[in-house]
């Protein structure tokens, strides 16, 4: 995996079909944990989070938004404490890699889910390739696949007007471009977006280098009915600076 976008589009015409993310019931789903790895040896230290997890967060948020009509709530438990999204200690503060799926899909996720169909590369994983993920514990999950290279959902405002589509490169080496339809309407507004990336899957933010991960705003553009957008594989250098908090 090696970055996450995503796209506010405005449309010429209503959307018809859709499901509510206000109006889903019937599971909870508790995310207890988002690492593979082991915790750190001190019970004093702080997680630390790299682009992979950020990815990984995004996933996850997918499949709450995918399954909304039967995912009533969810909760997070990587919110605070030592395993928060923002590192504190006496020097201050930075932001973790996680903290930005979980700001962007706050602030641009719509109140309606809407069904999305994916084409493009595929990956197939043999059962072989699944390894230990710590602990001597194996997820067994290539009779799952084969995984979409690219992982998509959108969501919409209650009138059908405007358009947010999430976006997570699988492929850890390439960019992937992507071709954005609405069923039903065209693309007719500008478009916005927004970028998470880093150097490399495993990058981390610190003291030293907060911003390694970061957001990058993607130029507003005006397309002509279809929206064609590049998902980026990991960069070769630093994204520009991160939003500071308000």
């Amino acid at each position: 995996m090696s970055s996450l976008g995503l796209s506010e589009v405005t449309t010429a015409h209503a959307i018809g079909e859709s499901q509510s993310t206000a109006r889903a019931s019937r599971a909870a789903v508790s995310a207890q944990r988002c690492r593979s790895r082991g915790w750190p040896a001190r019970a004093i230290a702080q997680e630390r989070y790299t682009l992979t997890d950020a990815l990984a967060i995004a996933t996850y948020l997918h499949g709450f938004i995918r399954h909304c009509r039967v995912v009533r709530m969810a909760n997070f438990a990587q919110l605070v404490n030592a395993i928060a999204p923002i590192f504190t200690d006496r020097q201050g503060l930075f932001l973790q890699t996680i903290y930005h799926p979980l700001r962007l899909y706050a602030e641009h996720t719509r109140p309606i889910a809407l069904d999305v169909h994916v084409e493009g590369p595929q990956y197939v994983l043999p059962p072989e390739r699944e390894t230990d993920a710590g602990g001597g514990r194996v997820h067994h999950v290539s009779d799952l696949g084969p995984f979409s290279l690219i992982d998509a959902v959108a969501s919409c405002d209650e009138g059908g007007r405007e358009i947010t589509v999430a976006l997570v490169n699988r492929d850890r080496d390439r960019d992937l471009p992507a071709t954005i339809q609405v069923a039903g309407a065209d693309v007719a507004g500008e478009v916005s977006g927004w970028e998470v990336n880093g150097p490399d899957a495993g990058a981390t933010n610190s003291f030293e280098h907060p911003t390694r991960v970061g957001v990058a705003r993607a130029p507003r553009h005006r397309p002509e009915r279809r929206a064609r957008l590049r998902v980026p594989g990991p960069l070769h250098h630093p994204p520009p600076p991160s939003r500071p908090l308000a």
